[in-house]
Order: C-alpha cells, then sequence, then structure tokens
C-alpha cells in the first residue's frame, strides 16, 4: 500500500507559514508559465531594453507582464536576470530547459550569483497560520475567515510541548468545521486551472513532459505513447528510442495502448497555457540555434552533432 505524503507546514517570511502544498501549486504554475508565449515575449522586450532610446519602454513592458499576472493568477517580480545584459561582460549565458530557468552573472573570480529573470508569486489562498498572537490554543479561532482562507493565531508564551496534541485538535476541529461549508470551485481562480489543484504530482509531470515532446519536437500523439510504454519496462531503450525519434522521420504506427491518454493530458496542459481549444496547426516546433561544443558552427559532414541537429531539422520541416 502506497503511504500519502505527510504534509508540512512551510515558512514563507518571518512568523508566516503555509501548508507545502502551497508551492507545490506555485511550482506547476512556474512551469505552465514558462511555457506560455507571454513570457517569452516579456523577457525578450526586457532583454532587448535599449537605455539610450528607453525601448520598449516601461509602460510596455508592465502591461505585458499585469496581463499575465491576471491571466496566472500571480505575482510577478522581475530580478537582474531579466536584463543580464545590462550589467556588462561577466554574464554567464546559459542554456535554459525553459525562459524562467535561472541565470548566472560572475561577480568576482571567485564568486557567482544565480537568479531566476522573473520570480513568480502565487496568490491563491493558501492555509496561513500565524505565530503572533494573543489567545492560548484552547481559545483559538479563525481570524478574518474568507473564501478558501483560515489564519489561526496562537499565543507561544503559553504553550509548551505537552499541548502538541491539543493545539493539532483545536487547529483540525476549525478546519474541519471551514471544510463543511466550502466551496469546490475555486472562485480565485480561473476554471482552466482547477486541473492544477486536483491532479497528482506524477499525473502533471507526465502531462507536462508529453505536451513538451509534443509542442517541442512535434512527435505525434501514438510515437509518445509508444515511448511511455516502453519507458515503464525498459527506461533505458526508452531513451534510445526517443533519442531517434526525435532526429528521424519514424514510420507509420497502427493503434497504441494508452494513446488517448497522452492526447488528453497534452490537450489538458495546451488549453492551459493558451486558455482556448488545442489546434495542431498552432503549434511551432522549437529549433535551438546551431552551436556544435567541439566545432562552433564549423562542422564537417561526419561530425555526431551535425548528423543529428540535421536530422532533427529536416523532420520538423519536411518538403512536400
Amino acid at each position: 500500500m502506497v503511504r500519502k505524503k505527510k504534509l508540512e507546514l512551510r515558512q514563507i517570511v518571518q512568523g508566516w507559514w503555509v501548508l507545502d502544498k502551497n508551492v507545490l501549486f506555485t511550482q506547476r504554475k512556474e512551469a505552465l508559465i514558462g511555457r506560455d508565449p507571454l513570457t517569452k515575449e516579456l523577457l525578450g522586450k526586457l532583454m532587448s531594453y535599449n537605455p539610450r532610446e528607453n525601448k520598449p519602454t516601461k509602460e510596455e513592458t508592465d502591461e505585458l507582464k499585469q496581463r499575465i499576472e491576471k491571466k496566472w493568477n500571480v505575482g510577478i517580480v522581475e530580478t537582474w536576470a531579466a536584463q543580464p545584459h545590462l550589467h556588462g561582460d561577466k554574464f554567464i549565458k546559459e542554456s535554459p530547459n525553459s525562459p524562467l530557468s535561472p541565470v548566472t552573472m560572475r561577480i568576482s573570480d571567485n564568486e557567482e550569483l544565480t537568479e531566476k529573470p522573473l520570480l513568480i508569486f502565487n496568490k491563491t489562498k493558501g492555509y496561513p497560520v500565524s505565530s503572533v498572537a494573543n489567545l492560548p490554543f484552547k481559545y483559538l479561532l479563525p481570524i478574518d475567515p474568507s473564501e478558501g482562507n483560515i489564519t489561526i493565531q496562537i499565543e507561544l508564551n503559553l504553550i509548551n510541548q505537552n499541548d502538541a496534541k491539543g493545539i493539532k485538535e483545536a487547529v483540525w476541529e476549525i478546519v474541519k468545521d471551514h471544510l463543511k461549508g466550502r466551496k469546490k470551485e475555486m472562485l480565485w481562480e480561473p476554471k482552466e486551472l482547477y486541473f492544477l489543484y486536483k491532479c497528482r504530482p506524477n499525473t502533471f509531470d507526465n502531462y507536462l513532459r508529453w505536451y513538451d515532446l509534443h509542442v517541442q519536437e512535434k512527435l505525434g500523439f501514438r510515437p509518445i505513447a509508444a515511448w511511455d510504454n516502453t519507458k515503464k519496462t525498459n527506461p533505458q531503450r526508452a531513451e534510445r528510442a526517443l533519442k531517434w525519434l526525435t532526429h528521424n522521420k519514424a514510420k507509420s504506427l497502427g493503434h497504441i495502448r494508452e494513446e488517448d491518454k497522452i492526447e488528453k493530458g497534452v490537450k489538458k496542459i495546451y488549453e492551459m497555457i493558451h486558455r482556448t481549444k488545442y489546434s495542431r496547426k498552432a503549434i511551432e516546433p522549437v529549433i535551438e540555434e546551431y552551436n556544435c561544443s567541439h566545432h562552433g558552427t564549423g562542422c564537417l559532414p561526419s561530425c555526431t552533432y551535425y548528423q543529428e541537429w540535421l536530422g532533427r531539422f529536416n523532420r520538423l520541416n519536411p518538403t512536400k
């Protein structure tokens, strides 16, 4: 029997704690925001900022950032990593997995600074517990209860370790009482994001992986299903097959078991990101800039990188 992971409280600022599930939801949102075309557009504008001409203007980038914040119900804070080119030639450019991947800058010969270009803060109402209060646990009361949100004050000076059981019981009684009248709809979130709060971690991770293979590599649901089924029994063979699939044009396959599940997962992620029905025609595959680690752009036809890059390019851009 699989045991459920025990929920833990995490301190986000001094005296304020949230259930780690809230951290999980924020991470899921960040994964989707990093794949949102609006995010790429915002970072593109920030990276191209010209201080002499003041273009693009702050009003332009702020308007775009507010659209993203409203769409995903988050707060966004720009860091120096959103405009690293303004910090001189000590900037170390890394190969990002997504636009929100951390950027590293060398501050001195022996010190480096790493930061994400955008910091994402979820506005979802969680379950904060304040450690600053004036009531003992025997008289716990929720303070300013609102939809999906309970704040509880605990006077630390009036309790000790012997009160642990009583505190747990008192807190749970309050939570249980509010659960009875809770509305299942998360009114503070767009309905397209409800899935983020209901799916299991493995389900979300799988959907995201299938989406990336479909969008970035332009693999169909059937080859992804074949790879996913093989991965369950022979992971090494599956990875070799995936590398071949992404660099070569595969033959047509018959119906694959669980192919429909792959399609469902890809479409779910697509609709959360784009807020519209899935459209295969709207998918543009990602072609990385040619840059061989050994030869730069001067590879011979015998170079492995050249062969793989060209094979992937031809597969994603078939000639009629």
